[in-house]
């Protein structure tokens, strides 16, 4: 009976508390008052507020507008779909790439692969650099004409008798459709020599 007691008092109170709120206290006007005091103060703007509302709605309603069209076109609306799974699509690959790429990234720092030797090894460094040096010694010997190669890129001598000489068997080819076997071996002997 006291519990029951103890409980009548708190729900005394706590509806007391509510009716306080409800109603005001000490001259202060409760939660309905302060309500309809701003509704009344500011009833322009909540007049303005809602003909906008309904002017947007009705627009949504006549599929007016990016939203109308979106709720009332299906097209529209499936296309919106597929761009939007496209965009996860475009996302996991995006991560899928980035994730390979640090794979690639924490081999390269680990000094795995080519790549890692190149960057990390200095022995790899240095035969690299050996490597270049020697292409640009062979490059310059080449541009000044030095060596075999160097003097066929760069002396016309050879491109002239090699010329000559594809002349000359020309010639002679010519000359065996016109003699027989025999005489062909001289006509050919004569114009290369």
């Amino acid at each position: 009976m006291k519990d029951l007691g103890d409980l009548g008092h708190k729900l005394d109170g706590a509806l007391s508390s509510l009716q306080s709120s409800l109603g005001g206290t000490d001259g202060q006007g409760g939660i309905f008052q302060n309500l309809n005091k701003l509704i009344v103060d500011n009833r322009d703007k909540v007049a303005a507020t809602l003909a906008n509302l309904q002017s947007i709605s009705t627009k949504i309603d006549q599929g007016q507008g990016t939203v109308g069209k979106l709720i009332n076109d299906p097209d529209l609306h499936d296309q919106l779909l597929a761009a939007v799974d496209e965009l996860k699509s475009t996302g996991a690959q995006a991560k899928e790439f980035i994730a390979n790429a640090q794979g690639i990234v924490d081999q390269v720092k680990s000094g795995k692969g080519t790549l890692g030797a190149i960057v990390y090894d200095e022995q790899t460094a240095a035969n690299i650099k050996a490597s270049i040096q020697n292409v640009r010694d062979v490059s310059d010997k080449l541009a000044k004409g030095e060596g075999t190669l160097g003097k066929l890129i760069n002396d016309d001598t050879l491109y002239n008798t090699a010329q000559n000489t594809l002349n000359k068997a020309d010639r002679a080819i010519d000359g065996l459709n016109d003699s027989g076997p025999i005489t062909a071996v001289g006509v050919v002997a004569n114009a290369l020599f």
